[in-house]
């Protein structure tokens, strides 16, 4: 089934829709050392970007500040000899995963578009394996990303 939250834009009459006039976008990069080793969720060192609101990078949770359509991507890599497996949360439901395999680093990513309602939480969580970041510089292979599209 594919029933989701539909915002809607009314009626258009054909013409082009006026651009997003709240836009929202976050950009988080750096997995903190704490959340990238266990199962649970990710939190990240550095927010890049944080347009509109939402992202809180303290708590690694995304809040929609409007009912609208989200796109996600995210990128993580696995440890030399561990696998990793990352889910997209939404109010506490995996809407999508991805793996990154054992054999050598392994990246894990996905993306995905979801339609949300204001106040619904978004976030990353590492359900099994753990997060490599390397220790010897300040360089971030985990990355998150969203953006309003509509």
């Amino acid at each position: 089934g594919g029933s989701g939250y539909n915002p809607g834009h009314g009626n258009n009459d054909g013409r082009e829709e006026a651009p997003c006039r709240n836009p929202v976008a976050f950009t988080a990069s750096r997995a903190t050392a704490y959340s990238r080793g266990r199962p649970g969720q990710l939190v990240f060192e550095r927010t890049l970007t944080n347009l509109g609101g939402g992202w809180s990078g303290a708590t690694g949770q995304f809040a929609a500040p409007y009912s609208g359509t989200y796109h996600f991507s995210w990128a993580a890599l696995s440890p030399a000899h561990k696998q990793l497996k990352l889910a997209l949360i939404r109010n506490g439901q995996e809407q999508a995963a991805s793996w990154a395999d054992q054999t050598g680093y392994q990246t894990a990513s996905g993306s995905a578009i979801l339609t949300l309602r204001r106040g619904d939480m978004v976030y990353l969580y590492v359900e099994e394996g753990e997060v490599y970041e390397p220790s010897t510089s300040n360089r971030g292979y985990a990355t998150f990303t969203g953006y309003r599209v509509g």
